[in-house]
């Protein structure tokens, strides 16, 4: 059954708003939204909200200039984080040192641009949102399969948890885009997120990008035999 998209109504700013996922939200001017995505846990079931609320874009170029000295300590501070992630990087490769010239402002923006647009994800990130969009559903379905129905036992957390830890070492496979994962990982890592709804997480999305990419590689190999 196809979902079907709803259109908002006009949205005023600062107030919740429960709106489907499918929800299109019409552009308004000044106003920017944030979607708020999570699960309550009742039980052993989860309930989902996904709320919307507009708020005034008040974050553009004149508003960071006219309070550039009380910024200018944590652009230092989020920049050198992201210099610190250049250098982890560099030592998971095997470098055997790193050069000062190497290190430059414009190798920041670089990762600053890949990161941007889907580049590598790190552990971090994956494990994250691995965390708050996969693991409940994880959780879930094994103990559905597992006939629990009450309060987990020792010996029952220990083998959700190995199959949870599975699940999140093949996820973070995926955070450099260069992995290669059979068809049966492939279906099994795009089911999850599918019965999880987090495909429309920023995470989520890149992903299935890269499932779908190694799906179109794998075909194009195959029409050159």
């Amino acid at each position: 059954m196809e979902t079907q998209s709803n259109v908002a109504q006009v949205i005023e700013a600062g107030i919740w708003n429960q709106l489907l996922p499918t929800t299109v939200i019409p552009v308004q001017q000044g106003m920017r939204f944030v979607e708020v995505r999570y699960k309550n846990m009742k039980g052993k079931k989860a309930e989902r909200s996904n709320v919307f609320v507009g708020i005034v874009d008040h974050i553009n170029a004149e508003t960071i200039k006219s309070d550039y000295e009380s910024l200018l300590p944590h652009f230092i501070d989020y920049l050198k984080s992201v210099e610190d992630e250049i250098v982890k990087e560099k030592h998971r490769k095997g470098e055997s040192r790193i050069y000062p010239e190497y290190l430059n402002m414009g190798r920041i923006i670089d990762k600053l641009n890949a990161d941007a647009n889907g580049g590598r994800l790190s552990a971090e990130k994956i494990k994250a949102w691995f965390d708050s969009e996969i693991l409940d559903t994880i959780i879930l379905t094994c103990a559905t399969k597992m006939g629990i129905t009450g309060d987990f036992t020792p010996e029952q957390e220990g083998k959700i948890n190995v199959v949870a830890s599975a699940y999140l070492k093949k996820f973070e496979s995926l955070g450099s885009g260069k992995t290669v994962l059979s068809e049966n990982d492939r279906n099994t890592l795009k089911g999850v997120i599918e019965l999880a709804e987090a495909g429309e997480s920023h995470i989520g999305a890149i992903i299935l990008k890269r499932i779908a990419d190694m799906n179109n590689d794998n075909n194009e190999l195959f029409n050159l035999l």
